[in-house]
């Protein structure tokens, strides 16, 4: 057979078969993603944003109770003695577990001057304890079961950080992903906290 006798496919069965293949890989997509966590999509700022909420919580995140990982409820503004830090993370949110272990790093270097506090947002207790093991965060954790802190202060991308100052007030939410160094920046920034 000479190269100029192949046979070739007809357009259609090519245009047919990479319209199968996108349908297939978008039913993959789906049955993966499961129905654990909220409709996401990731960005290429390494955030992921999150669904609206039909009844979303609004007013002070701080008076919003969430709980820890033993059931015990509480707010945030019962818990804040200082200048802390509020992560928002999940166990369905790649980016938020890959700056969890700077997080962690940072915290050792400012524990006892600033507070650290992970919120497990629209997660199931099982993943997110996993996910605190798996990261090795050492700091504090509790549940967001519903988004409702995370409403409150407006997150609409997942990682995002808030930040509290020493009188109990919310000064900054940052979305995205932070590393270790981008963390210092805004502690300095934020709360006016050197990290040495």
């Amino acid at each position: 057979m000479t190269p100029h006798s192949r046979s070739r496919l007809p357009w259609q069965a090519v245009v047919a078969a990479t319209v199968l293949a996108a349908l297939a890989a978008l039913l993959v997509i789906a049955v993966l993603g499961g129905d654990d966590g909220p409709e996401a999509a990731s960005s290429p700022s390494g955030t992921i944003g999150l669904t609206p909420i039909d009844e979303a919580a609004t007013g002070d995140p701080l008076t919003v109770a969430v709980t820890w990982p033993d059931g015990d409820e509480f707010t945030l503004a019962e818990i804040i003695g200082g200048p802390t830090v509020v992560n928002f993370f999940a166990s369905w949110c790649a980016p938020c577990i890959a700056e969890m272990p700077d997080f962690e790093a940072v915290f050792q270097q400012v524990a006892g001057e600033v507070d650290f506090v992970g919120l497990a947002v629209q997660d199931r207790l099982a993943d997110a304890r996993r996910i605190v093991e798996e990261t090795g965060i050492t700091y504090r954790w509790a549940r967001d079961a519903a988004g409702d802190v995370a409403s409150a202060a407006e997150v609409t991308q997942m990682p995002s950080t808030m930040f509290i100052d020493g009188d109990g007030k919310v000064v900054s939410v940052h979305s995205g992903a932070l590393d270790a160094d981008e963390l210092r920046d805004l502690l300095e920034s934020k709360l006016g906290v050197t990290v040495g």
